[in-house]
């Protein structure tokens, strides 16, 4: 982290802005602040924080069609790397990646000759229209965009000491994504968007739960197709949604692990003023923070 960093979390409804700065090996909360994007000039406000222009500024990118897997390769000179990751990823995801803007970073779980990398890709024309999207509402070209699963991946990462062995379902419920996620201690695993889940299934808890239970259950199958011999140990919920009642006995009972709701400022410090400013809306701001750690 440099010495200021700024996560901007730009949602459907809401501009979140978080500040960390870093001191004495201590993460602080500088300042935040939400805007909602039917008030522009509150909007404006918060992307003219000084703080924005001080440190590191990376924005989020919520989009459900970014793939993301774990791929295995032969080891092979460094000049040859993107282009094998780009073909074993076509291979892993059964579809195209021309066009894709491609990230990946290696994670354990290879052999002797080979080298198994977390790779995702996201479409350059998703990006492009992101970009355009930013700019109507006053951002200039930003200096970074993350996925809001990487970004969920941080905060857990930072917030939680995740032993070797820990596998971490990090569930995502908002009312314009719903995603799972799996992480370790080196960082995210896996990503799947809940695809039966949208807003007219609030309305009705009961089967708002019958459809999660289904996505829950698809994508673990799916994440231990990829991971086999690393079964899901904790769960944590986050997103606007993770209060729901009955939400954390539900996860439990469907995945059979201790479930509990994202402390986005764990291991963050703050004021007593800002904890109070806070209150029960801290949960909604930990893609803003995992943005800036």
């Amino acid at each position: 982290m440099s010495k200021c960093s700024v996560g901007i979390d730009v949602t459907a409804k809401d501009v979140k802005m978080v500040c960390l700065t870093q001191k004495a090996g201590q993460v602080h909360l500088a300042d935040y602040a939400v805007a909602p994007l039917t008030d522009p000039e509150s909007v404006k406000k918060a992307l003219l924080h000084p703080a924005i222009h001080r440190g590191t500024t990376r924005y989020s990118i919520h989009d459900g069609t970014i793939k993301i897997r774990k791929i295995t390769v032969p080891i092979v000179p460094k000049q040859e790397l993107d282009e094998v990751i780009r073909w074993a990823l076509k291979d892993a995801t059964k579809t195209s990646v021309e066009g894709h803007t491609i990230r990946y970073y290696p994670v354990g779980g290879a052999g002797d000759k080979q080298q198994s990398y977390l790779a995702m890709a996201v479409e350059q024309k998703k990006i492009q229209d992101h970009v355009i999207e930013l700019q109507k509402i006053g951002v200039g070209q930003p200096q970074l965009i993350e996925p809001s699963a990487q970004a969920l991946a941080n905060c857990v990462g930072h917030n939680y000491e995740l032993k070797l062995t820990d596998r971490c379902a990090a569930i995502h419920l908002d009312p314009y994504l719903a995603y799972y996620t799996v992480v370790s201690p080196e960082g995210l695993l896996f990503y799947r968007t809940f695809s039966r889940i949208d807003g007219n299934t609030r309305t009705d808890l009961s089967q708002f739960f019958s459809k999660l239970t289904v996505e829950i259950q698809y994508s673990c199958e799916n994440y231990l197709a990829q991971f086999p011999n690393q079964p899901i140990t904790q769960a944590i919920l986050s997103g606007e949604e993770a209060a729901l009642p009955g939400l954390k006995a539900h996860i439990e009972e469907t995945l059979q692990v201790p479930t509990q709701q994202l402390e986005v400022f764990k291991k963050i410090e703050l004021s007593e003023q800002q904890r109070a400013g806070l209150g029960d809306s801290a949960i909604s701001h930990c893609i803003a923070v995992g943005l800036a750690l």
